[in-house]
């Protein structure tokens, strides 16, 4: 979630900012070259890649490149299909094969991008961008696309400067943030986004130093000290993590333990979380955080409400195995709730189910275990938000959980099972 969505992004002693043509220099052998795109391995996490993710989610890497239209039909015709979600606190966006990309749900902060903010919509309606996107991201109430070329664009809400555009206005149309981007997330008032070149920066609120250096709130980015590529990020309320080399590096706020080194003191600084090697995926709730990796999947941090997954509600801080969970792609995290993509492209949840946004069918309690959702078929991309979920099947986006705000998709309230959305054709 944002608290994924998707959005994460070497040296924080430089003073390096970014301008709206990548990093400033100097940044030595990490310079970003002007036409830089983004490659196979750096691009934004799906929200979807097939190959796990944060992320508060991103747009994934793979699917069709942005712009080729989408896949043939018999009859010679083309058909566009979602290829990645990304979910904020109460709005969703979808990503198609076309490189258009779609938002839904809450509009308090303009972060739907239709050049108005106020109120809500539970119809999808299109983002208007210079070029076809390749990645999306989202977080709490922003949201951001990477363009063909590595172009960041991101809108919505800005009052802490999370969106890195130099202000602490709200965004109700996209604006340029940076070049050279494959990645972007974002926390409740912080963002983030990766460079092509594996480094990774930050803006907005750093009261819990979760941009990764000292100082107060920035409305720039600045890059963060961490010694090899940055390949994910994810971001929750108060923290930020990020994927490098198969470890996980995570810096903020501590008060829960979402950091995993043991303690419960916030830092500024990136290190490693404790027992993680060989990790593919991260995902952040909004006080805890978990990782796909070698030895399975793990998390950490806040434990109420079972939203570690190892049968109780308990706080941990260092990283507790997710009890059966063996084949996860990707992992995301929501308010108070926790969901994998699993191989085979079943969904499985845990945590607190309070506006069904574990997807069992049903509005049963809290379940400190992971249960499947149900109805979904086969998954190749999923987003969570504070209290609710979509995923990919198909070309198509399901959703379930809360809709308060028409973060669903679809008039109507609540919904225990997956449903689909109209309208991304």
């Amino acid at each position: 979630m944002l608290r994924t969505i998707i959005l994460v992004w070497v040296i924080a002693s430089c003073g390096c900012g970014l301008d709206k043509s990548g990093l400033r220099e100097p940044v030595g052998d990490a310079a970003i070259a002007p036409d830089a795109r983004p490659s196979d391995d750096g691009g934004l996490t799906p929200r979807g890649d097939g190959g796990g993710d944060d992320d508060g989610g991103l747009a994934r890497d793979g699917g069709p490149p942005p712009g080729d239209g989408g896949r043939p039909t018999d009859d010679g015709g083309v058909v566009t299909e979602v290829v990645a979600v990304a979910a904020g606190a109460a709005h969703t966006c979808a990503l198609r094969s076309d490189g258009a990309v779609f938002c839904w749900g809450d509009d308090a902060s303009g972060q739907l991008g239709d050049g108005s903010s106020g109120g809500f919509r539970d119809d999808p309606r299109q983002v208007t961008l210079p070029g076809p996107a390749a990645e999306i991201g989202a977080g709490a109430g922003f949201t951001c696309a990477v363009l063909g070329g590595g172009e960041l664009y991101c809108w919505g809400a800005n009052g802490a400067g999370q969106l890195g555009d130099g202000t602490e206005s709200d965004r109700v149309d996209p604006v340029l943030i940076a070049g050279g981007a494959t990645r972007a997330t974002g926390g409740r008032s912080h963002g983030c986004f990766v460079s092509v070149a594996g480094v990774a920066s930050c803006a907005g609120s750093n009261g819990e130093g979760q941009l990764g250096s000292g100082g107060g709130d920035r409305s720039t980015h600045e890059a963060i000290s961490i010694e090899s590529g940055v390949t994910r990020m994810a971001a929750g309320d108060l923290h930020t993590c990020a994927l490098s080399g198969g470890r996980v590096l995570c810096w903020g706020g501590n008060a829960e333990g979402q950091l995993g080194d043991g303690e419960s003191a916030g830092r500024p600084e990136p290190e490693p979380a404790l027992a993680i090697a060989g990790a593919t995926a991260i995902g952040a709730g909004a006080l805890h955080t978990c990782a796909v990796h070698a030895a399975g999947t793990s998390c950490w941090g806040a434990g109420g409400d079972g939203r570690l997954g190892n049968g109780g509600s308990s706080s941990a801080s260092t990283p507790v195995p997710v009890t059966g969970l063996t084949d996860a792609i990707q992992v995301h995290g929501g308010l108070a709730f926790t969901c994998a993509l699993r191989s085979g492209g079943g969904v499985s949840c845990w945590g607190k189910n309070d506006k069904d946004q574990l997807g069992p069918g049903t509005s049963d309690g809290s379940s400190a275990l992971p249960v499947a959702v149900t109805g979904l078929g086969a998954a190749s991309d999923l987003a969570v938000g504070d209290q609710h979920a979509c995923a990919v099947v198909e070309g198509a986006v399901l959703c379930w959980g809360r809709n308060n705000k028409g973060q669903l998709g679809t008039p109507g309230g609540d919904r225990a099972e997956p449903m689909p959305v109209p309208g991304l054709e």
